[in-house]
């Protein structure tokens, strides 16, 4: 039967501001500061080790922000620059950490860097955007790289990166939107216990990212009332181990949604998940996948007031 494991208490608040400073008619200093509060106790019922104790409480309070450069160049073109800092568990997630994950280490950090423009194009039919990333995430957990039966807080992992994303409205009634997706994330430090053996991972790939996403919507109005549309997903293979031996294929689904709105107040929406019914792994452990959600039929009704 079901046995209690664990009993987690977390309360997560947060606090930021924004601001937005014109330093001249087409420049501008874009800066943000957020507080976290993160507070985690956590009760075991299982065995009691100093690996594992009865209990444990652990507190974060992260400070984090971001800073960045707007340059209009016309009035439907705008550069933009930014660098940006984050806070996230070593290891895990706030819901499930472990002591082994998280008793004993601080928080790993993350900074990202991006440079991109916005712009419209065809008299305001078309928009489109282009950004170049990079972002490090360092201080997350790994084995220690001379024993591997040791956790320390020194991994490091960078991605880099372009997005591409647009809008075209191609008849008063018609409607395209889609968006395309390219990184490159490597471990620049990871370390993992093999048979007893702490094994370098610098240079692979991490698990269950995808070096291609793209998206496509099309939406049609026919009516006032009626508007319907499809959609289709492509996201490309990923590895399922850390020594990048293993992969899972890469999938497209496709989708289609049929709107009614009731008044301008009540719409509701008929919509279909993975139309052809695509068998695929949504995310993949070793020789082991979570297959995604079958054809899905959704049925919503929007209120506004």
């Amino acid at each position: 039967g079901l046995t209690k494991q664990r009993r987690y208490v977390t309360d997560h608040r947060a606090a930021f501001a924004e601001n937005r400073l014109p330093l001249s008619e087409r420049l501008a200093l874009l800066t943000a500061l957020r507080y976290d509060y993160l507070d985690m106790h956590v009760r075991n019922y299982g065995a009691v080790s100093a690996s594992s104790p009865a209990r444990f409480e652990r507190r974060w309070e992260p400070l984090s922000g971001r800073v960045g450069l707007t340059y209009a160049l016309t009035p439907a073109a705008t550069l933009y620059a930014q660098y940006s800092t984050a806070a996230d568990l070593p290891a895990g997630s706030l819901a499930a950490a472990t002591y082994a994950n998280v008793g004993q280490f601080d928080l790993s950090k993350g900074e990202q860097w991006e440079l991109g423009s916005k712009f419209d194009f065809w008299q305001g039919r078309g928009a489109a955007t282009v950004a170049l990333y990079q972002i490090v995430r360092k201080d997350f957990a790994v084995r220690d790289s001379s024993n591997p039966n040791l956790t320390v807080q020194a991994g490091q992992q960078t991605s880099r990166g372009f997005e591409l994303s647009g809008r075209l409205q191609l008849t008063a009634k018609l409607l395209a939107e889609g968006n395309y997706a390219y990184v490159d994330a490597q471990y620049d430090t990871f370390n993992e216990a093999v048979n007893g053996v702490s094994v370098s991972r610098k240079g692979n790939a991490p698990v269950n990212v995808p070096s291609q996403v793209a998206n496509l919507w099309l939406s049609y109005v026919f009516t006032s009332a009626w508007a319907a549309g499809v959609d289709a997903r492509s996201v490309g293979a990923v590895y399922a181990d850390n020594a990048n031996t293993l992969k899972a294929p890469g999938y497209t689904l496709f989708g289609a949604f049929v709107r009614y709105r009731v008044d301008e107040h009540i719409s509701v929406t008929g919509r279909v998940r993975n139309l052809t019914d695509q068998v695929y792994a949504k995310q993949a452990y070793g020789q082991q996948y979570y297959m995604g959600p079958p054809r899905t039929l959704e049925v919503a009704m929007d209120m506004r007031f």
